[in-house]
């Protein structure tokens, strides 16, 4: 039998007298710090218990277990943080539309633009949530925690938290006030946010910029009814209505987004970039009515250029660059960046790309014709 102590001094009498038949009670004790092992010769060797069963988290104990704590001071850290003026926060309103689907968020960005802290807020017509997501300096997801209200008077508190993997390995909630509401008391995986820039910005892409304080991001957002004749003039004044172009508005546009990350004003900025508008080829079979396939081929293709004079220190810079209408697929390619005349990187990439929505849930062989402009 083993007696377990963080002492290495212990004499005889004191590892006879401590002898248990049960180390994990022990190891519980003791915590995360350095254990020692004694065996009938006195000799001591050094564990490190990380490699010894932890602990379980239970509703006894999991305010004061060691893992929660940890926990609990990164979230204390991030807090502290987004109040302080070396934070960076963006912030995006969506119309209310699907219930449950974000109607606010903001993403809360630490100077080296590493996200810390992700919040969101949705609802429906009867209850809503404002639910925040902390991550640590690896960028995994280390807390939730989500506060619900309903139309009955409820009120919740539900707090869940993760391991430096991103495993769930705690989570619990409170009945604040009211009677209760349909709330999980067990939350839904589906609504872990580990990759809180495309919860963001959903469809977006982003581009460090070598060893300069620039990032440059694609981002696909809602219309709002615009059509812009003056970004639209290289591609067609008005939405295309004809074979191969949907029946229905996309009312999205195509966005580029420039952030100074770095501590100085960045100036004579040059961003090329290209931008490919698609239609659909259809395929018919015994007559128009018949569509045995569609795929997107180049309907107008143009690279433009982007002067920036300059940009100071955490400030952003857009520019809409294609409204989407009734194309059925766009995209936008970063051919190059330059600043002062110096090339910032080495290769084309894919900023952005959008296909209708509509696609994704055709209802039937009408439908589809619809889409592909076949009337």
């Amino acid at each position: 039998m083993l007696v377990l102590s963080d002492r290495n001094d212990l004499t005889h009498e004191e590892v006879t007298s401590a002898m248990v038949s049960s180390s994990t009670d022990y190891i519980n004790s003791v915590g995360r710090h350095k254990i020692v092992l004694f065996n009938y010769d006195e000799q001591a060797v050094e564990v490190d218990n990380e490699h010894i069963e932890r602990v379980e988290i239970t509703t006894e104990n999991w305010i004061n277990h060691e893992d929660i704590v940890e926990i609990r001071d990164i979230y204390y850290d991030i807090e502290s943080y987004v109040t302080s003026d070396d934070v960076i926060i963006k912030t995006k309103e969506d119309s209310y539309d699907v219930p449950y689907d974000p109607t606010y968020k903001e993403l809360f960005l630490s100077q080296e633009n590493k996200v810390i802290k992700y919040y969101e807020e949705a609802g429906s017509d009867d209850s809503a949530t404002a639910s925040s997501y902390y991550y640590d300096s690896t960028g995994s997801l280390r807390f939730i925690f989500i506060t619900g209200g309903a139309v009955n008077g409820t009120s919740i508190e539900h707090r869940i938290y993760f391991n430096e993997k991103g495993e769930n390995i705690w989570e619990i909630q409170r009945l604040v006030d009211g009677p209760g509401y349909t709330f999980p008391t067990i939350w839904p995986e589906e609504s872990y946010i580990y990759d809180p820039l495309e919860r963001f910005e959903p469809n977006s892409n982003s581009v460090d910029i070598k060893e300069e304080p620039i990032s440059l991001i694609g981002l696909i957002v809602d219309a709002n009814s615009e059509w812009d004749e003056l970004v639209m003039k290289p591609f067609d004044l008005t939405p295309p209505k004809s074979e191969g172009f949907t029946y229905s508005n996309a009312d999205k546009k195509l966005v580029l987004e420039v952030i100074n990350n770095g501590g100085d004003t960045v100036t004579d900025l040059v961003i090329t970039y290209e931008v490919i508008a698609y239609k659909n080829e259809i395929e018919f079979g015994i007559d128009r009515a018949d569509v045995i396939d569609y795929y997107p081929v180049i309907h107008k293709q143009r690279i433009q250029e982007w002067k920036i004079e300059s940009i100071a220190k955490g400030d952003v810079i857009k520019k809409d660059v294609f409204f989407m209408g009734t194309y059925p697929q766009a995209e936008v390619n970063l051919l190059s960046i330059t600043m002062g005349g110096n090339d910032l990187i080495d290769s084309k990439k894919i900023i952005s790309k959008y296909i209708h929505g509509e696609f994704e849930y055709l209802e039937d062989s009408q439908h589809l014709r619809k889409m592909l402009g076949v009337y």
